[in-house]
């Protein structure tokens, strides 16, 4: 239900008198197949502003959307698969707005988008249907083919898992097309001014700024897209990352940190700590040496790993824990790694500063 879904909603809402509006207008019912409640009104059409009975409409809108979307959706299943799950680069932007949702979400690229839609015995030719992608709750489905790193298709992923969030809000698939259609019908049967849309939409602009923008950037020092959408800001066209840098805080024990992506070395450490700011000058990731080191000798029982000096930058493996005294590759490739100061973590609060490492492919 991105921009471009409105030709198929236009689409869709004529045929709704077909489906669920069974006697003629001078006594037009509305039937919900699923929970078999009728509605009826004798002057109701959804074509038309009728004086005092907006409301009504709006109803009856609701009751026609809550069948034909998840009538769709069961034809959207069958018609494209269950698609896959996001990628990584995926899931590390969009987690920012929707936490464990990048979890559930599913995703299916070269769709088939509704053209035709079949329901209570009545098949209706849709047409013109240009859809760039369609969500029905936790499934998406993409008109496009998949694109690894491509910074507007997470754009258009940010748009359409706020529907699968207001899905979820609303309480399920029937529920969502209820308001949905209702507030179409509310919007004056404007795909523009539903309020669903307009959720969407500005929840897609503050991703892209606030998101996008803050991890990587929107400047024009790399292929980007000038003034995306009128948004104000330059989006880069790739997400993707051939290196990355942490930020190791002296005064914590072991921190985690999760990479956007697959790296296989350390390409160098910058920055100072040391284990006591009053007492000791500020060092690399090889930790203290010379004279701080015999002076620091008396409390090695501080150390966290006996075998390195101070304030030596340690790293978490499989093989244990490694001493990282700069530029260092790695046999594996890895997307995640745990590092802290070499200090025991109940001596930590005398230290000051914190090493910056960068990660390469």
């Amino acid at each position: 239900m991105y921009k471009k879904f409105c030709l198929s909603l236009l689409a869709v809402l004529p045929f709704l008198s077909v489906l669920c509006f069974s006697q003629p207008s001078s006594a037009i019912c509305v039937r919900n197949p699923v929970t078999g409640k009728k509605v009826c009104h004798q002057d109701l059409d959804p074509t038309k502003l009728i004086p005092g009975s907006a409301e009504f409409a709006e109803q009856a809108w609701g009751e026609a959307g809550s069948t034909g979307y998840q009538a769709a959706a069961r034809i959207m299943r069958e018609r494209n698969g269950s698609g896959q799950g996001l990628d990584e680069t995926q899931k590390r932007f969009l987690r920012q707005r929707y936490g464990g949702l990048v979890d559930e979400v599913r995703v299916a690229y070269r769709s088939k988008m509704m053209s035709e839609w079949s329901a209570l015995g009545k098949s209706i030719k849709l047409g013109g249907v240009d859809s760039s992608a369609q969500t029905y709750c936790d499934r998406i489905y993409v008109g496009d083919s998949y694109k690894p790193n491509d910074a507007v298709q997470i754009v258009l992923l940010a748009h359409e898992m706020r529907h699968s969030e207001q899905c979820r809000e609303r309480g399920g698939e029937g529920k969502f097309g209820f308001h949905y259609f209702k507030e179409y019908k509310k919007a004056g049967q404007s795909y523009e001014n539903n309020s669903m849309e307009e959720d969407a939409r500005n929840t897609e602009r503050d991703f892209a700024k606030k998101v996008i923008c803050t991890q990587v950037g929107c400047n024009r020092s790399v292929e980007h897209y000038p003034n995306y959408r009128e948004w104000g800001i330059d989006l880069p066209v790739s997400l993707a990352v051939s290196e990355h840098c942490v930020s190791v805080d002296s005064k914590r024990g072991w921190q985690r940190f999760n990479l956007p992506g697959s790296f296989t070395k350390i390409t160098n450490t910058s920055g100072g700590w040391t284990v006591d700011a009053r007492s000791y000058s500020p060092v690399s990731s090889s930790g203290h040496s010379g004279r701080d080191a015999q002076a620091l000798a008396p409390y090695n029982q501080y150390k966290f790993d006996q075998r390195f000096p101070f304030g030596a930058l340690l790293m978490g493996s499989g093989q244990g824990v490694l001493w990282i005294q700069g530029s260092t590759s790695f046999n594996g490739s890895f997307g995640a790694v745990d590092m802290r100061i070499n200090d025991a973590d109940n001596a930590l609060g005398d230290n000051q500063g914190s090493l910056n490492v960068c990660f390469g492919k």
